[in-house]
């Protein structure tokens, strides 16, 4: 089942992001102290979505945004992080999508953004992705300074 997040779940949230972090090579250290109050605020801000997939335990989460385009004249939606727990991937993926998707059209969003890191799986996210009706509209770099 597909809920908003509540205070009480951030230590689960916190310990799928850690689950996520650890399943790449990434750059940048990660901080659960951080972590834990970036959820908070997703959870607490009426704009922004922090929503869970829970069958008992909660299996997977998504966090996301939206606001005006800085190029276009549309609102635009913006999944921040995603994460699945490997042993509820399928239709966790799917309900968490269809629930995100309806919130962005809720908040008037004409266009949705979801992102794939690089370091996870690029490839399989993008299969995912497409299948869903998604199409690759962007590359993003990054330097550490």
């Amino acid at each position: 089942m597909i809920r908003r997040a509540v205070t009480a779940d951030i230590p689960a949230i916190v310990s799928l992001g850690r689950q996520f972090y650890n399943s790449a090579d990434f750059e940048i250290e990660a901080s659960a102290p951080w972590f834990s109050m970036a959820v908070s605020t997703y959870i607490q801000d009426t704009e922004r979505l922090c929503i869970v997939y829970d069958n008992g335990c909660v299996k997977g989460f998504l966090m996301a945004c939206h606001g005006q385009s800085d190029l276009f004249p549309i609102k635009v939606a913006d999944e921040q992080l995603l994460y699945v727990a490997p042993d509820a991937r399928g239709s966790a993926w799917n309900e968490l999508r269809q629930a995100f998707e309806q919130w962005a059209k809720d908040k008037g969003c004409k266009r949705i953004q979801l992102t794939a890191q690089n370091v996870v799986k690029p490839e399989l996210m993008a299969r995912l992705y497409r299948r869903s009706g998604y199409a690759l509209a962007d590359l993003v770099f990054f330097k550490n300074i």
